[in-house]
């Protein structure tokens, strides 16, 4: 037998209607690895050379090969 003590119910999502801006959020993006240990690591100074383009969505992990140690777990 299955049921249920109390079914609450939400109420409907409020629509947001369109402003007539957009904001392109996939070009422009720089990305630099710093911390490849799980330590704190230092904030590269913006004119660093070790800076990649890179366009969104990014996975930061994708370059890499999966790695084990204390920082790490099933998902890194």
């Amino acid at each position: 037998m299955c049921g249920a003590a109390g079914t609450a119910r939400s109420a409907p999502a409020e629509q947001v209607e369109p402003t007539g801006r957009t904001v392109d959020f996939t070009g422009a993006w720089k990305f630099l690895l710093v911390n490849k240990t799980g330590a704190d690591a230092p904030q590269p100074a913006a004119s660093d050379p070790a800076w990649r383009d890179t366009r969104l969505p990014h996975d930061w992990s994708i370059g890499h090969d999966p790695a084990q140690g204390a920082h790490t777990n099933s998902g890194t």
